[in-house]
């Protein structure tokens, strides 16, 4: 089974939610959810980064993308223009970046070489990075990764 960690400077319960309420940290249940996706498969490799500092809120063991790589990824969000010419950098593995939505949350990318894909989704104030395996469907992984991200949304992340 995928272990999931929480790092302890993941502080969640300083995040203040739309709806006015201070959120707590991440409740079993999130955690059950997280773990759910990798256990099924859809997801091989998954972790939350915060959008202000760029720092690892929780990740799958070994998947830890740096701090230079999330920021591009969040100023691709703005203007993809670089991210469609350079690509997406994760773990200094390059993925093209295939597909973004049109309200700009969520971006799709194909690394050419070992047919990995990653799904990224932008919340408020975090940023989830998920991978799947070559032969994993894409739509899985999305379909995956945007329901965690809209319950983050709706949690106030």
């Amino acid at each position: 089974m995928n272990q999931l960690s929480v790092l302890p400077e993941a502080d969640l319960g300083k995040r203040e939610p739309r709806s006015g309420n201070v959120q707590s940290k991440p409740s079993n249940k999130w955690e059950n959810y997280s773990l759910t996706l990798l256990d099924n498969g859809m997801v091989s490799s998954f972790g939350i980064y915060s959008k202000e500092k760029c720092k690892e809120w929780t990740a799958t063991p070994n998947f830890h993308v740096k701090p230079d790589e999330i920021r591009a990824i969040i100023s691709g969000f703005e203007d993809d223009v670089t991210l469609r010419l350079h690509g997406i950098s994760l773990q200094e593995t390059m993925y093209t970046l295939t597909r973004m939505s049109w309200n700009h949350v969520m971006m799709v990318g194909r690394c050419s070489t070992a047919g990995n894909g990653c799904v990224i989704y932008l919340c408020r104030s975090c940023l989830l990075v998920a991978t799947h395996l070559e032969g994993a469907q894409t739509s899985l992984c999305h379909s995956a990764v945007e329901s965690l991200g809209d319950f983050l949304v709706q949690q106030g992340f």
